[in-house]
């Protein structure tokens, strides 16, 4: 029984020491090929992008009314958004103080002419000196000039509207004590529809590329359209906002009527043009508002990963205005399967 199982042992290991594969493994060989793309020439080419802009109206001319004398306001004579006409009056002081002010002035101003009277009469007898005369008159010069102030200051005890229009804010009340020059009214001047001013905020290109003079469309919530331009461009950031400003006059308003404060949509067309190289979706990688990749190649054989600014959008794609030297071609097909360096073929 043993000699049998040596026997059958044996013969496993023969049938197992004879076994070949007779189909030998393939190896896996990875072949290096160029990418198949499809690329086209960058081009210049000159875009008027059409500006959507909002904002809100108000007039060109804004101004704070307020007394020249401080005093306790004895009447405010207008709300706020009254319509206002030029010279009315909108508030007074307490007249008290400063009718006291003028009488103190006019008492101080009798006071020295008779003085000067007295040094002349005893200065022609050789009594009084000549300094004692010649104070004298300077005193009643000087009398002469504080009354003529207190009479003048007392004209501005209320406060007259410069021009008509309307009071925006009201900032003090009856019975408020006020000092010189403190705001008591925000008003706007109105000459008629054509003092109305659309101020819109715009980005720093689009200041760039917008000069006073454009001809832009002001569109309103009731669907109705004004044609409008650019009447003035700010010279420093709106420190609510934080954006630069245009400012834009309706040409002819018609019977469009207007508020302060009312919100208002332009649309500008430059009519400068801008420089700039367009990148259909299809070339562009991992892009987003702001920038994005793509890839060109300037002989062909190898391309290079590229990334640009994207200074806009349309229908079509995006355009930067990025420098690019001549005869630099731009993949539009096979880039997601591209890194930098890569070597590409043409596709016919």
């Amino acid at each position: 029984m043993q000699r049998s199982l040596q026997i059958i042992f044996i013969g496993i290991i023969i049938q197992l020491a004879g076994c070949k594969n007779e189909s030998p493994v393939a190896e896996n060989k990875i072949v290096d090929k160029n990418i198949p793309v499809t690329i086209v020439t960058l081009k210049k080419e000159v875009i008027r992008e059409s500006y959507l802009l909002s904002g809100v109206f108000t007039t060109e001319n804004e101004r704070y009314l307020s007394f020249k004398l401080g005093g306790i306001i004895q009447s405010v004579l207008v709300k706020e958004g009254d319509v206002i006409q030029k010279g009315q009056v909108l508030a007074t002081l307490d007249p008290l103080d400063i009718q006291s002010q003028i009488q103190m002035t006019k008492i101080g101003l009798e006071k020295a002419e008779r003085d000067l009277t007295r040094v002349k009469n005893l200065y022609r007898d050789s009594v009084a000196t000549l300094e004692q005369f010649q104070n004298a008159t300077s005193a009643l010069a000087l009398a002469k000039e504080q009354n003529k102030t207190a009479t003048f200051n007392g004209q501005f005890s209320s406060i007259k509207a410069p021009a008509g229009g309307f009071i925006l804010k009201k900032l003090a009340d009856v019975g408020q004590v006020v000092g010189p020059g403190s705001p008591v009214f925000l008003a706007n001047d109105i000459a008629g529809n054509t003092a109305w001013v659309l101020k819109a905020g715009v980005s720093d290109y689009q200041w760039q590329t917008l000069n006073i003079g454009e001809v832009a469309t002001i569109q309103f919530e009731n669907g109705t359209a004004v044609p409008a331009k650019i009447v003035r461009k700010s010279a420093l950031v709106d420190p609510f906002s934080g954006t630069l400003t245009v400012e834009l006059k309706p040409l002819n308003m018609g019977n469009v009527s207007l508020a302060s404060g009312m919100f208002g949509k332009a649309v500008i067309t430059p009519t400068k043009g801008t420089e700039v190289y367009r990148i259909p979706f299809s070339a562009l990688l991992d892009a987003n508002q702001n920038d994005g990749f793509i890839f060109i190649t300037t002989d062909k054989k190898v391309v290079k990963k590229r990334l640009i600014k994207i200074a806009g959008f349309d229908k079509i794609g995006a355009w930067t205005a990025a420098d690019f030297d001549k005869n630099t071609y731009l993949v539009i097909e096979g880039g997601p399967y591209l890194k930098d360096g890569a070597a590409i073929i043409i596709k016919p």
